[in-house]
């Protein structure tokens, strides 16, 4: 059987009932005996240490036992319903539920008890022995250790009453405080129970002030002491005297002593307003501060004195004459006659003043500018804790030499020629004076919320808040309200309208009215080893201090975000958005500065579209530079770099407008206009010391632009070093051709094949050393550690993934320039673009994760056009790209022919079934693992629908088996019959070889004659070569083997038998067709099974083009992302067009 904790518990607060429940727990209740109806309670419990307390408990009971009310004596500090009263009854109520259900149990002797005694006599006992041969310690001695100490704060409520603040200060060696007192929460310690330095006097005065409801923050007590027995607060303050930790009003201010009473007199004072007020002396003549307490007491506070007040007259008469109130000129008659009349209390008359009255005109607003305490108070609608400084406004009027607050709307009175004149305000004029401090927007008491300001306010005072109390600073960036504005504009407006302004010298916001320079600055970024980091700061210095604007200049680009940094009127949107805007930066001492908006118009102009620099920049994008000097130019802001980094912008400026450069003599062939402008860039580039992508369309002609630069490094400057040049495997025959053909000097090493070893020691006498991407796996402790004079990738796009190890391998190549050779440098994603710029020209892009962060989510997910522009100011200089489009070429038309056909009833019967099955897989997939997770599920289940839509034999499934109709190969053995009739030389190109098995199956059915190429064959020259020379009219190709390197300008037709996910895949494909050297009209068709998966990736493939292009061309206008509602697309039943 259990006691009831939850009876006891609400007898108590919390603190306590724990306490007190541990202790009987822990055992520490030593003894306990009760009447026979256990109202009455005798214990002894052990406390802290070995101290022993004795409790005298009474307790009150409900017909059923359960306990109503407690009333517990404690030898303890505490003294009264304390944690040992507590454990005592949780103990003895445990003890009499167990005697009540089992039979009785001797209960363990205690040390030191006597046999057969009571509890109480023994405990009485053993104290008695123990005071015999121990000496007692002083109950209000402080141990040694302990210096803290409770001082006594005495000061008046607003109401008049007396109440008491306690704070605790450290004692010092000379006995004195020291300076740093804190509000301490004495209440807490009557419930919990006092720490050690506070001794038994303290908890005695400490019950009586809560006793009297004399706390700081009692609610009980705020207005008067009318409940208080006459003496109770004399007797409290001899208690605080006593301890001499009594203080008047502060915890520094006069010590409070006890002096014997005072006689009061009593007389008039005449007020500047011309009233009169009764004022308290003593027989000396010195004003008493008379306090509110009964029977009256007096205060000296010159001397921290304090004792009775005596008063010839009735006792409450002094309490009445205390309160008198301040008795204006016109009553003062009325006030003496009444006085006269009064029989035992003898008071002296009120001076007779006569009275006037006059009109008040045209006031002169006088503002104040100052700050008053206040307190911030947080964690919602609790107690305001945290002391702070308001600024705050003030407003009076002068009329004619008197001044009035504006704080109260009562006629202002004053004294003159022994007159007391009543002077009738302007309150209208008063009223639009204080419109005009309310329209700048400072804040009334009611709208600062979680600050309050302290007694020093006055009703009508205004505020302004300062930049840790604000929300969202203080900078007023382009705001025509608040504090800053208001000095700066307002202020200003006022002084000349009459105003007298008095501000004093702790008012916030002040500002430097001197000369400032604004300046930009490039710089090598401090920390940085490399010599690839700078820094380019925005600094503004005023009266010998330095203030970076930067932060400023980000701020507000940020806010305008929605203008078109490339837009034809950026300009003059920019200057329409800023007219008459100003900003207030600070200064390291607090003053502030007012900037026009037009002073920072250049830098905000400049940095719109290269507000990336300002979190610094790579030495490659010094090209930027001599934008800025030429922006700033003429605007008052200086720009300052080195001669170096300036000389090397310059170079990197001249790239973008690259002229055409002929190539040296050693270089054989002629090259087109637009050529040869690749080419000088190639040299200038070069010359840069960076590296870059040559990115020109399939087909117009980057090997021999290429060529020429290396003609140029090795033939005509004499390089010290070998060139590079890493290709895929198909095309390196074909280089060294190309290289035989148009620069013969050049000596070409091919690394190929077991015997490519022989050649290891002889790398040097090369010019150029051609090797494949697998081969720089293998042979890279041979290639690696050597230097190359310019290093080459073709088909860059092979290294695109920078996890891959061939793309580990490469960046591990030493040489004096990178160049990247790839018609799509962007297939997939703009990851694609970061793995080359990593290897060509490291940290240019950042690592990859700032990459992502800031250029490829904002650009692929939200069509960030900001992000976009940066991103294309970066890769600018290093990244040349003309399509057939943009150059002028006698190329044939190439015309694109996508011709849908349509599934027979087997083949769409098929698809169907797998369809079905597949979206349930792929649904059940991302519900399980999300979208993420789900790829290779979804990819497989895409596999099996393509391979449908190609022919049903290539899927291994059973249903498959039996299906002999094939929609896109009949269509295409019909094509390639009207194509081979005409004479037409095709390539058909599928990603799928089993595919193109079959086709071949087909062909040689038909007697037609064909040429192959996929990954598996080996003699892929003499396969080319026969092709060109017209051997056979059809050239059956995988997409991945037969897309990249090739030229067949001797095909005019291409057919994409099978659409693939990225459009770029494809253009490759038909480059090889239409590119330099054709002759013919070039015809390309696509064949889509309609309705089907097939059309869903046509559709995709535009979005991914419409990224690609952007890269190039200009803003992104939608995000790429595959979603949930893109990949249900790919999965929508066959829906023939009709």
């Amino acid at each position: 059987m259990q006691i009831d904790h939850e009876q006891i518990r609400r007898l108590f607060d919390a603190a306590t009932f724990e306490r007190g429940v541990a202790y009987a727990r822990q055992g520490r209740v030593l003894s306990a005996e009760s009447d026979e109806d256990g109202a009455l309670i005798s214990a002894s419990v052990r406390g802290s240490g070995q101290k022993v307390y004795v409790q005298e408990i009474a307790l009150a009971r409900n017909y059923n036992g359960a306990i109503r009310t407690v009333s517990g004596d404690c030898s303890c500090p505490v003294g009264y319903n304390c944690k040992h009263v507590v454990a005592v009854i949780i103990d003895h109520e445990g003890r009499s539920v167990a005697a009540r259900h089992a039979p009785a149990q001797p209960r363990a002797a205690t040390l030191g008890r006597e046999h057969g005694l009571p509890p109480a006599l023994a405990f009485w006992l053993d104290a008695l022995r123990k005071a015999d041969t121990e000496t007692a310690e002083d109950p209000d001695d402080w141990p040694p250790t302990v210096r803290d100490r409770l001082l006594y704060v005495v000061a008046e409520r607003a109401s008049g009453g007396l109440f008491i603040d306690t704070m605790k200060g450290r004692l010092l060696r000379d006995d004195s405080f020291g300076e740093r007192a804190t509000r301490y929460d004495a209440a807490r310690v009557l419930r919990t129970g006092p720490p050690k330095f506070i001794r038994q006097t303290d908890m005695r005065i400490l019950r009586r002030i809560n006793l009297l409801g004399l706390e700081a923050y009692s609610s009980s007590f705020a207005a008067s002491h009318d409940n208080l027995a006459p003496g109770d607060i004399f007797e409290l303050l001899r208690l605080v005297a006593a301890t001499g930790r009594g203080r008047w009003f502060s915890a520094d201010g006069p010590a409070l002593r006890i002096a014997d009473a005072r006689h009061a007199t009593v007389d008039w004072t005449t007020e500047t307003d011309g009233s009169q007020k009764l004022r308290i002396r003593d027989e000396a003549g010195h004003s008493l501060k008379v306090l509110g307490a009964e029977p009256p007491l007096f205060a000296d506070l010159s001397s921290g004195e304090v004792g009775p007040l005596e008063f010839d007259g009735p006792k409450e008469a002094l309490s009445l004459l205390v309160k008198a109130p301040a008795i204006p000129a016109a009553h003062a008659e009325k006030i003496a006659v009444a006085l006269n009349g009064l029989q035992r209390i003898r008071l002296p008359a009120p001076t007779r003043i006569s009275a006037d009255v006059r009109q008040g005109r045209d006031p002169v607003p006088v503002l104040r500018l100052f700050t008053m305490p206040a307190m911030a108070r947080y964690g919602g609608w609790g107690r305001a804790t945290t002391p702070t400084r308001l600024a705050a406004l003030r407003l009076a009027f002068d009329y004619d030499g008197h001044c009035v607050p504006f704080s109260n709307r009562q006629d202002a009175q004053f004294l003159e020629d022994g007159k007391a004149v009543t002077l009738r305000r302007d309150l209208a004029a008063e009223d639009r004076a204080f419109q005009r401090i309310e329209d700048s927007g400072a804040l009334t008491a009611d709208e600062l919320y979680d600050i309050h300001p302290g007694a020093d306010a006055r009703p009508r005072d205004m505020f302004f808040l300062q930049d840790d109390q604000a929300d969202d600073g203080l900078d007023g960036a382009g705001l025509d309200f608040g504090p800053l504005p208001f000095m700066a504009q307002t202020l200003p407006e006022l002084k000349q309208a009459g105003w007298r302004i008095e501000t004093d010298p702790d008012w916030p916001f002040r500002f430097y009215e001197g000369p400032v320079e604004i300046a930009a600055e490039a710089a090598p970024r401090p920390g940085d080893n490399s010599g690839n980091r700078f820094s380019l700061g925005l600094r503004l210095d005023a009266d010998e201090q330095h203030l970076d604007l930067a932060p400023l200049i980000l701020g507000i680009l940020d806010q305008l975000s929605f203008i078109d940094a490339d837009g034809e009127d950026s300009s003059a949107a920019l200057e329409a958005v800023l007219e008459d805007m100003a900003f207030y930066p600070r200064l390291g001492d607090g003053r502030f500065i007012e900037l026009d908006a037009s002073v920072l118009l250049p830098l905000v102009k400049v940095f719109l579209s290269a507000s990336g620099l300002l979190d610094g920049f790579h030495k490659a994008e010094a090209g930027r530079l001599k934008d800025i000097a030429e922006a700033l130019a003429g605007s008052g802001i200086s720009f300052r770099a080195g001669p170096d980094l300036l000389a090397l912008g310059k170079r990197l400026q001249a790239l973008a407008s690259a002229p055409e450069v002929e190539p040296p003599p050693s270089f054989l062939a002629e090259l087109r206009p637009y050529q040869k402008t690749g080419y000088g860039w190639l040299q200038a580039l070069s010359d840069s010391g960076f590296g870059g992508i040559l990115a020109d369309d399939m087909g117009l002609g980057k090997t021999v632009q290429t060529l020429a630069l290396l003609a140029d490094r090795h033939l005509h400057k004499g390089a010290g070093h070998p060139s590079l040049l890493v290709v895929p495997t198909s095309i390196a025959h074909a280089w060294r051709r190309q290289a035989a053909l148009f620069a013969p000097g050049l000596k070409t090493l091919v690394l190929q094949g077991p015997e490519r070893k022989a050649h290891f020691e002889n790398l040097d006498d090369y010019h150029l050393v051609i090797t494949t991407y697998p081969l720089i796996n293998r042979d890279h402790d041979i290639l690696m550690p050597r230097m190359w004079d310019t290093a080459i990738l073709d088909e860059a796009q092979a290294v695109k993934n920078p996890a891959s190890a061939v793309a580990k391998r490469i960046r591990d190549i030493r040489a004096r320039m990178r160049v990247a050779l790839t018609g799509t440098p962007m297939e997939n994603s703009l990851s694609d673009l970061w793995a080359l710029f990593d290897w060509l020209v490291p940290g240019l892009l950042g690592d990859r994760k700032t990459f992502r962060a800031r250029f490829l989510l904002p650009i692929e997910k939200n069509a960030d056009a900001r992000a976009q522009a940066e991103l294309n100011a970066r890769i600018r200089p290093f990244l040349l790209r003309r399509t057939k489009a943009q150059v002028t070429l006698d190329l044939p038309e190439k015309t694109e022919i996508t011709e849908l056909v349509s599934l027979g009833d087997k083949q769409v019967a098929l698809y169907e079934t797998i369809r079905l099955a597949m979206d349930e897989r792929v649904r059940r997939a991302i519900a399980e693992k999300g979208l993420a997770a789900s790829h290779i599920t979804i990819l497989d289940a895409l596999l099996k629908l393509r391979q449908i839509c190609c022919d049903p034999k290539l899927l291994k499934h059973d249903n498959a088996a039996s299906i002999d109709q094939s929609a896109k190969r009949e269509r295409l053995m019909d094509l390639l019959g009207d194509l081979v009739a005409e004479g037409r030389r095709v390539l058909v190109f599928s990603q799928f070889v089993e595919m193109l098995d079959l086709i071949r199956t087909d062909i040689e059915a038909r007697g037609w004659p064909h040429a192959w190429l996929t990954g598996d064959t080996v003699n892929r020259d003499a396969v080319v070569t026969g092709f060109q020379a017209g051997d056979v009219p059809i050239f059956l190709l995988s997409l991945k083997a037969g897309g990249v390197g090739l030229t067949l300008t001797a095909a005019d037709t291409v057919i994409l038998y099978d659409p693939w996910w990225n459009p770029a895949v494809e253009r490759q494909a038909m480059d090889r067709v239409h590119r330099i050297g054709q002759q013919k009209s070039v015809f390309v068709y696509r064949l889509i099974a309609e309705g089907s998966v097939e059309q869903a990736i046509a559709q995709l493939q535009e979005r991914k083009q419409a990224l690609a292009d952007a890269l190039f061309e200009g803003p992104v206008d939608s995000p790429l992302s595959l979603d949930e509602a893109e990949i249900t697309a790919l999965f929508q039943p066959i829906q023939p067009e009709h």
